[in-house]
């Protein structure tokens, strides 16, 4: 009898603990919790779709800046292989003609590289500015908006 009772108080304890019906919680960058269950931001969005514009609209803009990130990641790789190309090409070829081509291959090697850590740069923005707008977006939901 004392084991039955002990069970009967933990699973009421459990469900006073849990999470609400119809709430939405956070879990990390890929994966939101709904109703007990892990779901995706894909999944998110379109239970937002009909009943919370502002949760819909932030979770839109979090797989946008997703994409955005990716393609900037992606875009790194390449300028990262340009640049290495670059910096290979001027170390064998070390013999210039002239002042200005001289600065013609630094600046040149100098700008791949400027805008191969920018692009890091942004994609590491976008995706921390992603994580904020899923919690906007889950926020938006819990609220009702």
């Amino acid at each position: 009898m004392k084991k039955l009772l002990l069970i009967a108080f933990l699973s009421v304890s459990f469900q006073l603990f849990s999470q609400p019906q119809g709430e939405m919680k956070f879990i990390h960058t890929n994966l939101v919790e709904y109703n007990g269950e892990k779901i995706k931001i894909k999944e998110a969005k379109k239970i937002a779709k009909e009943t919370h514009p502002l949760a819909f609209k932030q979770f839109r803009r979090a797989q946008l800046c997703r994409g955005f990130a990716i393609a900037s990641d992606v875009a790194w790789l390449g300028l990262e292989i340009l640049h290495y190309v670059i910096r290979k090409d001027n170390e064998e070829n070390n013999v210039v003609s002239s002042a200005q081509e001289a600065f013609d291959r630094g600046y040149n090697e100098a700008f791949v590289e400027g805008v191969t850590w920018s692009t890091l740069s942004t994609g590491l923005l976008c995706s921390s500015v992603r994580i904020n707008f899923i919690f906007l977006g889950v926020n938006a939901f819990n609220e009702g908006k």
